[in-house]
């Protein structure tokens, strides 16, 4: 039986010390999880929990064979027989997509993200903002209604997006440079919310 997957190597082909060649078919006696054998991912999200993105990396499809044993946690394999069958661009919007759902942070080494990737970025963490150049009001507003303190890393936030910053969170007004007089109200709002609330 044969378990089709993603692999990722650097950007000369290797992975913990190992040569691999598009095409080529390797062997390990050991198999154990994170310890021996080869590892690779049934589902491309989960691995981008275990690698960070990097545009120079390279990326593969793989057919596993033999021995394979997955963990329990998610698609994380390892197998005593792996073919690496094509390589994926990992420069995609597909790819792009993938890595930001697992860390928004891995915003910061994509070279001009679409709006769709900058999107998802935010949604996974609000404070990627800041690695987004001139991000629309619909990314703004993502980005603060995921965490509202994201507003400090926004160069002169529409009063729209600074609404919906401080009707999350009063406080998060210090951030805002010369807010309106309807944002502080807001904020004011907000703020004596949460103090009535207190015993």
């Amino acid at each position: 039986m044969t378990v089709k997957g993603y692999k990722a190597f650097t950007r000369s082909w290797t992975c913990k010390g190992k040569q691999y060649e598009l095409g080529k078919t390797y062997h390990e006696d050991k198999v154990e999880l994170c310890e021996h054998g080869m590892h690779f991912f049934k589902e491309l999200k989960d691995l981008f929990q275990y690698y960070d993105y990097d545009p120079s990396m390279k990326l593969a499809m793989v057919e596993a064979s033999g021995k394979v044993v997955q963990s329990s946690a998610d698609s994380l394999c390892v197998t005593s027989d792996i073919k690496v069958i094509e390589e994926i661009n990992v420069n995609s919007e597909a790819v792009q997509l993938e890595a930001v759902k697992g860390n928004g942070y891995a915003i910061k080494y994509i070279k001009n993200p679409s709006e769709r990737v900058q999107l998802v970025a935010v949604k996974q963490d609000g404070w990627s903002i800041q690695f987004i150049k001139d991000p629309s009001e619909q990314v703004q507003l993502e980005a603060v209604k995921q965490n509202s303190e994201a507003i400090q890393y926004i160069k002169n936030p529409s009063e729209r997006v600074q609404l919906k910053a401080v009707k999350q969170n009063g406080l998060v007004l210090r951030r805002i440079k010369n807010p309106s007089e309807g944002v502080r109200l807001e904020a004011v709002k907000q703020m004596s919310i949460y103090f009535n609330l207190l015993p």
